[in-house]
């Protein structure tokens, strides 16, 4: 799974789970990053009208879940603690959902992601496969 994870994610939503049980927008004009490193690092960016939060630290994913060590952060209270997120990604590998209790007592958060492509990298993979074509 950490191989599909890989690669930097562009916030699509973010829905919190109310005390009556309905989904609610964290905040209006949504904009994040989400960025999964090979060698095991990340970082998390989000902002909307009223707040902005950022962390970065280490992650390792254990079954289906990712677990996030807060090593930097906007909100001094994560640092140094572990996030847990479910992890949900689409067939396709380009859409990702992270589950997660919110700091507030029986909510639930919900945030969407979208795999941003990166088309150089293709580009490259498909010249290559074009080259080898060409040799055999």
């Amino acid at each position: 799974m950490k191989n599909n994870l890989v690669g930097t994610w562009k916030l699509k939503n973010f829905l919190i789970n109310d005390e009556n049980n309905n989904d609610v927008k964290w905040q209006n004009n949504l904009n994040g990053l989400l960025i999964y490193t090979e060698n095991g690092f990340m970082s998390a960016s989000l902002n909307g009208d009223i707040k902005s939060e950022f962390y970065s630290g280490k992650y390792e994913i254990i079954d289906d879940i990712v677990v996030h060590h807060v090593k930097f952060a906007s909100d001094k209270e994560k640092i140094n603690n572990k996030l847990e997120r479910k992890i949900n990604l689409s067939k396709d590998n380009f859409s990702l959902q992270l589950t997660a209790k919110s700091y507030c007592p029986g909510n639930i958060s919900k945030v969407f992601w979208e795999k941003i492509i990166d088309w150089i990298f293709l580009q490259k993979k498909s010249l290559c496969a074009k080259i080898k074509l060409l040799t055999l």
